[in-house]
């Protein structure tokens, strides 16, 4: 018998019942985290980068994967139950990050310092649901770069996955105490909001028990992210996107 529960995904902590399983979802954590880190070390080593501040942490992969290579990175994430589990991969690698946690779109109100290079990896800004929104994060994010320093934008084609993907996806991972959980989701597109609907069938117990989560996004255009960019004040502005990503390099003026 199945104990269905429903919930809608708040801002606050959109991430709250995929925390634990996050990490599961993908292939291989390892050859992740190899890669993440050659690639951004590849980009921004050129650059005399140092300190970095990785705006939408998640479970740290990025994090981790550039302090491995010797930067400096602070992660910021809204989720507290996604910067536990960061927390928790930092300490199985062997590295310090320093965590905090933060909205995005405010970033000052607790990140006092300023950083050679501000990356938001991952598709966490499609949970700025509004253009408004969008800016407040660009303009949170352009005051943390330093005069002169990078700012990095890469996240997933959205529209273009959306077209090519089924709108259906299930995949099953391993529990701790040796059940399973299942996970379902769903996507609706309505104009330019995304409804994202999560289905988490854990096994208990008792049986099976059913959760749902919800979340609108707003996926970005290319385009909207470089005029952004530019009016907010970045210069030698880059598209270096590869196949089935967005990905912008931009430097902040002296």
């Amino acid at each position: 018998m199945l104990d269905i529960e429903r919930r809608v995904l708040s801002m606050s902590d959109p991430y709250s019942i995929l925390a634990k399983h996050y990490d599961l979802l993908m292939d291989d954590w390892s050859q992740a985290l190899t890669r993440a880190g050659e690639w951004l070390d590849d980009i921004l080593r050129p650059l005399a980068v140092h300190s970095i501040l990785d705006c939408t942490c998640g479970t740290g992969l990025q994090s981790i994967a550039l302090v491995k290579r010797g930067y400096s990175v602070t992660g910021v994430d809204i989720s507290p139950a996604m910067l536990r589990k960061a927390r928790e991969n930092a300490q199985r690698a062997g590295v310090a990050v320093c965590w905090v946690r933060s909205d995005i779109r405010s970033l000052q109100n607790d990140i006092r310092e300023c950083f050679d290079a501000v990356i938001t990896c991952g598709n966490s800004l499609l949970h700025l649901a509004s253009e408004s929104d969008l800016c407040q994060g660009i303009r949170s994010m352009f005051a943390a770069t330093r005069h002169g320093g990078y700012f990095l934008i890469d996240l997933a084609e959205y529209e273009e996955n959306l077209r090519s993907q089924p709108p259906f996806r299930c995949q099953q991972v391993p529990e701790s105490n040796g059940k399973q959980a299942i996970f379902f989701a769903t996507k609706e597109q309505a104009g330019r909001i995304v409804t994202l609907n999560i289905f988490v069938l854990r096994e208990t117990k008792r049986g099976w028990r059913t959760i749902k989560r919800s979340m609108e996004l707003r996926p970005p255009q290319k385009s909207e992210l470089l005029d952004l960019l530019t009016a907010e004040g970045f210069e030698e502005i880059r598209d270096i996107s590869r196949p089935g990503s967005i990905t912008i390099l931009a430097k902040k003026p002296q």
